[in-house]
Protein backbone atom coordinates (compact mmCIF):
# COMPACT_ATOMS: atom_id res chain seq x y z
CA UNK A 1 0.00 0.00 0.00
CA UNK A 2 1.69 3.07 -1.07
CA UNK A 3 -0.21 5.22 0.63
CA UNK A 4 -0.27 4.93 4.65
CA UNK A 5 -3.83 7.34 5.16
CA UNK A 6 -5.86 4.49 3.22
CA UNK A 7 -8.16 2.17 4.77
CA UNK A 8 -6.69 -1.92 4.59
CA UNK A 9 -8.44 -3.68 2.02
CA UNK A 10 -10.66 -6.56 3.30
CA UNK A 11 -8.93 -9.69 4.60
CA UNK A 12 -8.26 -12.53 1.43
CA UNK A 13 -9.70 -15.84 3.27
CA UNK A 14 -9.62 -19.27 1.35
CA UNK A 15 -10.48 -22.64 2.41
CA UNK A 16 -8.60 -25.45 1.71
CA UNK A 17 -8.65 -29.07 1.75
CA UNK A 18 -5.56 -31.08 3.56
CA UNK A 19 -4.09 -32.08 0.40
CA UNK A 20 -0.83 -32.40 -1.58
CA UNK A 21 -0.79 -28.94 -3.61
CA UNK A 22 -2.24 -27.29 -0.59
CA UNK A 23 0.67 -25.18 0.49
CA UNK A 24 1.18 -24.58 -3.59
CA UNK A 25 -2.08 -23.26 -3.56
CA UNK A 26 -1.55 -20.97 -0.12
CA UNK A 27 1.64 -19.50 -2.04
CA UNK A 28 0.03 -18.49 -5.23
CA UNK A 29 -3.01 -16.86 -2.98
CA UNK A 30 -0.23 -14.94 -0.65
CA UNK A 31 1.39 -13.96 -4.23
CA UNK A 32 -1.40 -12.66 -5.62
CA UNK A 33 -2.58 -10.46 -2.60
CA UNK A 34 1.30 -9.03 -2.19
CA UNK A 35 1.27 -7.88 -5.46
CA UNK A 36 -2.29 -6.18 -5.76
CA UNK A 37 -1.71 -4.68 -1.87
CA UNK A 38 1.20 -3.69 -3.76
CA UNK A 39 3.97 -5.20 -1.50
CA UNK A 40 6.26 -7.10 -3.76
CA UNK A 41 9.23 -6.99 -0.86
CA UNK A 42 6.80 -9.75 1.12
CA UNK A 43 6.65 -12.24 -1.03
CA UNK A 44 9.50 -14.38 -0.79
CA UNK A 45 9.06 -14.21 3.66
CA UNK A 46 5.37 -14.63 2.75
CA UNK A 47 5.22 -17.41 0.41
CA UNK A 48 7.76 -19.00 2.85
CA UNK A 49 5.73 -18.80 6.15
CA UNK A 50 2.16 -19.68 4.68
CA UNK A 51 3.56 -22.45 2.88
CA UNK A 52 5.38 -23.75 6.48
CA UNK A 53 1.85 -22.73 7.83
CA UNK A 54 -0.34 -25.09 5.90
CA UNK A 55 2.36 -27.50 5.23
CA UNK A 56 2.05 -28.50 8.90
CA UNK A 57 -2.26 -28.77 8.70
CA UNK A 58 -1.59 -31.13 6.14
CA UNK A 59 1.24 -33.12 7.68
CA UNK A 60 -0.26 -33.13 11.72
CA UNK A 61 -3.68 -31.24 11.77
CA UNK A 62 -5.31 -33.47 8.54
CA UNK A 63 -8.23 -30.98 8.58
CA UNK A 64 -9.91 -28.80 6.47
CA UNK A 65 -8.17 -25.27 6.70
CA UNK A 66 -8.94 -21.48 6.15
CA UNK A 67 -5.94 -19.27 5.37
CA UNK A 68 -6.54 -16.03 5.89
CA UNK A 69 -4.18 -13.14 4.59
CA UNK A 70 -4.90 -8.91 6.73
CA UNK A 71 -3.30 -6.14 6.50
CA UNK A 72 -2.50 -3.76 9.07
CA UNK A 73 -0.61 0.06 9.16
CA UNK A 74 2.60 -1.76 9.77
CA UNK A 75 2.02 -5.80 9.43
CA UNK A 76 0.84 -8.54 7.07
CA UNK A 77 -0.69 -10.78 8.97
CA UNK A 78 -0.45 -14.68 7.71
CA UNK A 79 -3.61 -17.03 9.92
CA UNK A 80 -4.08 -20.39 9.09
CA UNK A 81 -6.93 -21.95 11.47
CA UNK A 82 -7.38 -25.95 11.45
CA UNK A 83 -9.60 -27.99 13.35
CA UNK A 84 -6.69 -30.10 15.72
CA UNK A 85 -6.64 -28.48 19.02
CA UNK A 86 -3.08 -29.87 19.83
CA UNK A 87 -1.02 -26.73 19.87
CA UNK A 88 2.09 -26.08 17.64
CA UNK A 89 5.86 -27.28 19.01
CA UNK A 90 9.06 -25.30 18.19
CA UNK A 91 11.69 -28.14 17.74
CA UNK A 92 14.88 -25.67 18.03
CA UNK A 93 17.12 -28.82 17.60
CA UNK A 94 16.37 -29.57 13.95
CA UNK A 95 19.48 -30.43 11.66
CA UNK A 96 19.78 -27.66 8.98
CA UNK A 97 19.81 -30.47 6.37
CA UNK A 98 16.89 -31.99 8.11
CA UNK A 99 13.74 -32.75 4.85
CA UNK A 100 11.21 -32.48 8.46
CA UNK A 101 10.42 -30.96 11.75
CA UNK A 102 12.04 -27.29 10.57
CA UNK A 103 8.78 -25.47 9.74
CA UNK A 104 8.17 -23.19 12.58
CA UNK A 105 12.13 -22.61 13.38
CA UNK A 106 11.47 -20.83 9.45
CA UNK A 107 8.22 -19.26 10.32
CA UNK A 108 10.18 -17.71 13.48
CA UNK A 109 13.00 -16.77 11.29
CA UNK A 110 10.92 -15.34 8.56
CA UNK A 111 8.61 -13.53 10.90
CA UNK A 112 8.30 -10.45 12.60
CA UNK A 113 6.18 -12.22 15.33
CA UNK A 114 4.10 -15.88 15.27
CA UNK A 115 1.98 -17.61 17.91
CA UNK A 116 -1.07 -19.32 17.76
CA UNK A 117 -4.99 -19.26 19.71
CA UNK A 118 -7.06 -22.57 20.65
CA UNK A 119 -10.65 -22.03 20.44
CA UNK A 120 -13.77 -24.15 20.86
CA UNK A 121 -13.19 -25.68 17.64
CA UNK A 122 -9.28 -26.61 16.62
CA UNK A 123 -6.70 -23.52 16.78
CA UNK A 124 -5.38 -20.81 14.74
CA UNK A 125 -1.84 -20.48 14.12
CA UNK A 126 -0.50 -17.12 13.05
CA UNK A 127 2.68 -14.94 11.79
CA UNK A 128 3.28 -10.99 10.65
CA UNK A 129 5.77 -9.84 8.57
CA UNK A 130 6.88 -6.00 8.87
CA UNK A 131 5.76 -4.15 5.75
CA UNK A 132 9.13 -1.69 6.20
CA UNK A 133 11.50 -3.84 6.65
CA UNK A 134 10.39 -7.46 5.76
CA UNK A 135 14.18 -8.81 7.75
CA UNK A 136 14.03 -12.39 8.96
CA UNK A 137 14.59 -12.64 12.09
CA UNK A 138 13.58 -9.12 13.46
CA UNK A 139 11.37 -10.27 15.99
CA UNK A 140 9.40 -8.89 18.83
CA UNK A 141 6.34 -10.38 21.11
CA UNK A 142 3.17 -9.26 19.87
CA UNK A 143 1.71 -6.76 21.63
CA UNK A 144 -1.53 -6.88 20.06
CA UNK A 145 -2.90 -10.44 18.21
CA UNK A 146 -5.02 -10.22 15.28
CA UNK A 147 -8.49 -10.45 16.34
CA UNK A 148 -10.39 -13.30 15.32
CA UNK A 149 -12.63 -13.05 13.16
CA UNK A 150 -14.73 -15.84 12.51
CA UNK A 151 -17.09 -15.68 8.77
CA UNK A 152 -19.59 -17.99 7.03
CA UNK A 153 -16.57 -20.03 5.98
CA UNK A 154 -14.84 -20.47 9.59
CA UNK A 155 -17.49 -22.95 10.53
CA UNK A 156 -15.91 -25.64 13.30
CA UNK A 157 -18.09 -28.22 11.84
CA UNK A 158 -16.68 -27.79 8.32
CA UNK A 159 -13.13 -28.10 9.88
CA UNK A 160 -13.87 -31.57 10.94
CA UNK A 161 -16.01 -33.21 8.39
CA UNK A 162 -15.86 -33.73 4.86
CA UNK A 163 -19.43 -32.91 4.24
CA UNK A 164 -19.76 -29.82 7.21
CA UNK A 165 -21.84 -31.84 9.06
CA UNK A 166 -19.43 -32.58 11.45
CA UNK A 167 -20.07 -36.57 12.33
CA UNK A 168 -17.18 -37.99 10.19
CA UNK A 169 -14.02 -37.75 10.90
CA UNK A 170 -12.09 -35.97 7.80
CA UNK A 171 -9.21 -38.03 7.69
CA UNK A 172 -5.97 -38.06 5.01
CA UNK A 173 -8.06 -36.71 1.95
CA UNK A 174 -4.58 -37.27 -0.11
CA UNK A 175 -0.78 -37.96 0.19
CA UNK A 176 0.67 -35.06 2.15
CA UNK A 177 3.32 -32.26 1.43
Amino acid sequence: MAESRRAPPPPVVRVLLPVSGAARSARDVVTETCVRWELPHLIAPATLIISELVANVVDHAQTIMTVRISLEPSRLFLLVEDGSTVPPVLRRGAAPAAGRGRGLVLIEAFSTSWGFWPDECGKTVWATVDLATATPGDHEQAESLPERQPGPEDLCAARHSVDGRGDQPLGQLGDRQ
